[in-house]
């Protein structure tokens, strides 16, 4: 298995605790060093019932500090558009000597 600093996947499996936490520990053991900076996350809507908890899955079995994402009925992963079908869409990042923060931007800020 190849690693790198960045790798990105699709589940396209109904929600299961036990089998979602395993592809997440075995996406983040493709970085090139497991410890991972930043975790950006896609769902569709099929899985915004059970958002809370994938979002600790991932928190706890990537250890991600910092996980950012959206939802949406598309989601886009290794170059691919996917649209009219269900899944998450998981991207993991080893970035060394990055500083990283979360800052959460309202039309008051920008002025609009």
């Amino acid at each position: 298995m190849s690693q790198s600093y960045a790798i990105s996947a699709l589940w396209n499996h109904d929600f299961e605790e036990s089998k979602l936490e395993t592809w997440v520990e075995e996406l983040g053991k493709q970085l090139i060093d497991e410890k991972v900076s930043l975790g950006l996350v896609f769902l569709t809507p099929s899985f915004f019932e059970h958002a809370e908890k994938i979002m600790e899955i991932i928190r706890v079995h990537a250890r991600v500090p910092l996980l950012m994402g959206c939802s949406s009925h598309g989601i886009i992963t290794n170059g691919e558009e996917i649209e009219e079908r269900d899944g998450i869409t998981l991207s993991l990042f080893h970035l060394p000597g990055a500083d990283l923060c979360a800052l959460a931007l309202n039309a008051d800020i920008l002025g609009g």
